[in-house]
């Protein structure tokens, strides 16, 4: 089955550059078969302000990853 998940990283903006930092599996919520995938929801946001909390928002979401 195909899945996917959240990227999160650190952007400078000045270098034009993203830091990857950490990617996530796919929630629990997800829709995921052998010819597609659609990420879920579930928990992602309370994830992500406890991620902006840990680093004072230095990390943040940057994008989804997907894999065949």
């Amino acid at each position: 089955a195909e899945t996917g998940g959240v990227l999160i990283g650190v952007v400078d903006h000045k270098l034009r550059t993203i830091h990857l930092v950490d990617g996530w599996p796919a929630p629990s919520d997800s829709q995921a078969d052998a010819t597609g995938f659609t990420r879920g929801k579930e928990n992602v946001l309370e994830q992500l302000e406890e991620c902006h909390r840990r680093t004072h928002r230095m990390v943040s979401y940057v994008g989804e990853w997907h894999s065949h």
